[in-house]
C-alpha cells in the first residue's frame, strides 16, 4: 500500500512539474509594477505582436515571448483584441492580461474641455486626447447635414460645448462625441432656470452663447461680466453696433493683436461689430459658464460705453453718455502715456 501511495504521489509531483514547465509562461506574473502608473492603449487593427512590442518598450511586461506562448495555448488571435484604453494591474499573468484585453472593459477618459477659440482648435485637442484623428473630428464638426440635425450650423457649432470635465471612452467616434456634447448642453440649459431667463431675454441659446463669448474676451473678472453683458444688451436694444474689440480680433484672425486700431476695424467681415449691427453669426470662442450666466443674469443699467481703467486691474470704467466716455478715454490715454505706452 505504501509503495502504491508513493508511486501515486511521485506521479502527481511529476505531472505538476510538467504542468509548471509547460504553463509557467501563463501562470507566473508578467505585468510589472509600472502598470500602476499608466494606461494601455489598444488601437484599431493592432496586432498582438505590435501590442506586445509596445508593452515591452514601456516596461509594462517582463517578457513578450511568454505572452505569445500563452496566446498560442489560449488560441488567442489578433481579432480578439478590443480597441480601448485599459488600466491593467501589476502582478497579472499572461492569461489574466489577454483575457482582460479581450473583454473591452475600458477605463474612461476624464476629458477636460476648457474654452478654446476656434473649431479647428477643438478638433486638434480632441485628436490628441481620443483615438479618432483630428481630421475626423474636424469633418464631423463641419458636416452640414449632421449639424442641421442638431439644430446648429458651421458658424455656431461651438455653442454645443459647455466647458467642463466629461467622462468618455477613448474610442468614442466623433459623431457620438458631438451627440454627447449636445446632450450635456441641453442638460446645462435646463438647469438653474436658464430656459426661463432665456425666454425673458427674447434671445436664442445661440445668441446668448455668442454674446457670452464676447463678454468673456472683454474681461477676466467674473464680477464685471454681468455689467458688460448689460451694456451690450443695451446697445442691441437701441440698434447700436456693439463695437466690441474682441470680435475685430477674431475677424482679423490675428490673436496677437494687443490693441485694435483703425486698420483692424476696416476689415470686411460679418464678425466685425464696428461695421455690422447686431450679433456676429456665431461665437468668437467657446463661452464659459460664467459668461453665459452673466448674460442671463445681466446687470440692468443705462451704460452704453466702457473704457479700460487707468490701472493694471484689467477692469473698466462705464459711461451712459459718449461725452462721459470720452473723458474716461482721455484719462486712460494719459495714464498710458505716463507708462511709456500708447494707444
Amino acid at each position: 500500500m505504501k509503495k502504491k501511495t508513493f508511486i501515486l504521489l511521485a506521479g502527481l509531483a511529476l505531472l505538476a512539474i510538467v504542468l509548471i514547465v509547460v504553463f509557467k509562461d501563463s501562470i507566473f506574473p508578467n505585468v510589472t509594477d509600472k502598470a500602476e502608473e499608466t494606461y494601455v492603449f489598444v488601437y484599431k487593427n493592432e496586432s498582438l505582436t505590435q501590442l506586445a512590442d509596445s508593452l515591452s518598450v514601456q516596461g509594462l511586461i517582463k517578457n513578450s515571448e511568454s505572452l505569445f506562448k500563452t496566446a498560442g495555448i489560449m488560441g488567442f488571435k489578433d481579432k480578439h483584441l478590443i480597441p480601448g484604453r485599459y488600466k491593467i494591474k501589476s502582478g497579472w499573468n499572461n492569461v489574466q492580461l489577454l483575457d482582460y484585453l479581450s473583454r473591452g472593459k475600458q477605463a474612461p477618459v476624464n476629458l477636460v474641455v476648457n474654452p478654446m477659440r476656434k473649431v479647428e482648435n477643438v478638433a486638434a485637442y480632441l485628436g490628441r486626447k481620443l483615438e479618432a484623428d483630428s481630421i475626423d473630428f474636424s469633418l464631423a464638426l463641419t458636416d452640414s447635414t449632421f449639424l442641421d440635425s442638431l439644430g446648429v450650423d458651421k458658424e455656431n457649432v461651438m455653442t454645443l460645448f459647455i466647458p467642463n470635465t466629461y467622462q468618455v471612452y477613448w474610442t468614442i467616434n466623433p459623431l457620438s462625441f458631438i451627440l454627447k456634447m449636445k446632450k450635456e448642453c441641453d442638460e446645462f440649459w435646463n438647469k438653474n432656470q436658464r430656459m426661463d431667463k432665456l425666454k425673458e431675454l427674447g434671445l436664442t441659446k445661440a445668441q446668448v452663447y455668442t454674446l457670452a463669448s464676447i463678454v468673456d474676451k472683454e474681461t477676466q473678472s467674473d464680477a464685471e461680466k454681468p455689467t458688460i453683458a448689460g451694456l451690450y444688451l443695451n446697445r442691441l436694444a437701441r440698434g447700436m453696433p456693439l463695437q466690441a474689440d474682441p470680435t475685430v480680433v477674431f475677424a482679423n484672425n490675428d490673436f496677437t493683436i494687443k490693441r485694435v486700431t483703425n486698420k483692424h476695424i476696416a476689415i470686411q467681415s460679418p464678425y466685425n461689430t464696428y461695421i455690422n449691427k447686431g450679433l456676429p453669426p456665431g461665437p468668437i470662442s467657446m463661452a464659459t459658464v460664467s459668461g453665459i450666466d452673466a448674460v442671463l443674469n445681466h446687470e440692468k443699467h443705462n451704460y452704453l460705453y466702457m473704457c479700460a481703467r487707468p490701472d493694471e486691474s484689467g477692469r473698466h470704467n462705464f459711461a451712459e453718455t459718449f461725452a462721459a466716455h470720452v473723458q474716461n478715454a482721455n484719462i486712460y490715454r494719459d495714464w498710458l502715456t505716463k507708462q511709456g505706452l500708447s494707444l
